[in-house]
């Protein structure tokens, strides 16, 4: 199996090397692959090509609220996007979506045999990595979902490296990790210290004159003669 880096404008031509599934992903169950190569999987089902004993993935697990309404206690549960939600914790980092991206992109590029598709399956990887770096986790794969449940069973391909804006400002902008913010607060706080200098630059000590007076300046200061009234 061959994955080239997605945006390369030397794009390999020709037929994809020989894969085979059942050995390089034996995880995967033959039903999964075969609706992988037909293009009829759901984006919540990519969570069943995650190699099981790699580790980046965790049981999903169903939480719950307290309230109290009459002076009786009620359990209800998550009241969120169940989709989205189940999918984060089942994929809880941009590595455990990489290694399923790939196990994906790797079934369904072979099966078309398409270079084309290979590389903007990959491209559209190379920005979901991006968008982790600066938005939140469950916002990149809200906007990994969003896409993939757009192009899912359309056979597309130039549309998976394309930038949505409209899907980008719904989804990603709202939730930029607070580092942005502290960044943002640290050049306030710079900006704010070099208006208003320290103590130590407040107190430069300006030359005495002769007569003793701040307001006149002592004309024999930079001469290096004696002044009587300097130090």
């Amino acid at each position: 199996m061959a994955l080239t880096s997605a945006g390369n404008n030397n794009t390999t031509t020709g037929e994809l090397p020989f894969l085979s599934v059942s050995c390089c992903f034996p995880w995967v169950p033959t039903n999964i692959v075969a609706l992988v190569e037909c293009d009829q999987l759901h984006p919540e089902q990519l969570v069943k090509l995650h190699n099981p004993e790699s580790r980046v993935s965790q049981e999903s697990v169903q939480s719950t609220s307290i309230n109290i309404e009459g002076g009786q206690f009620k359990i209800y549960k998550e009241s969120v996007d169940l989709h989205t939600s189940m999918f984060v914790k089942a994929i809880p980092s941009i590595a455990a979506l990489a290694q399923v991206w790939l196990v994906y992109v790797a079934i369904c590029a072979h099966y078309n045999n398409s270079w084309a598709l290979n590389d903007a399956l990959l491209s559209h990887l190379e920005q979901l990595i991006k968008y982790n770096q600066l938005y939140q986790w469950c916002a990149v794969a809200d906007y990994h979902l969003t896409v993939c449940r757009l192009c899912f069973g359309t056979s597309a391909v130039i549309e998976w490296s394309h930038y949505d804006p409209q899907i980008a400002g719904r989804v990603l902008l709202p939730y930029q990790k607070s580092y942005s913010h502290s960044l943002a607060s640290t050049r306030r706080d710079l900006s704010s210290s070099s208006c208003h200098p320290s103590s130590n630059q407040r107190s430069t000590r300006l030359p005495c004159t002769g007569s003793g007076t701040v307001s006149d300046p002592c004309k024999k200061f930079n001469s290096g003669s004696h002044c009587p009234g300097c130090p």
